[in-house]
């Protein structure tokens, strides 16, 4: 899994999954005290599991 954040965007390749979810959630946690919005792009994601799903809910209720 690669992750690339620049100026509030997080790009998101490769697997989001159980092997990867720990390793990106820092990355969000840093992006979400460091700006004021967040986009994530996961066009580049080819394995998604509900790990990954549940990461991704944990962010966007840590925005809130």
């Amino acid at each position: 899994m690669a992750n690339k954040q620049q100026n509030g965007r997080i790009v998101i390749e490769g697997e989001l999954n159980i092997y990867t979810a720990m390793e990106l959630k820092d990355t969000l946690l840093a992006g979400l005290l460091t700006n004021e919005e967040l986009e994530l792009n996961l066009s580049a994601v080819d394995e998604f599991d509900a790990a990954g799903l549940k990461l991704l809910i944990m962010a966007k209720q840590g925005a809130s």
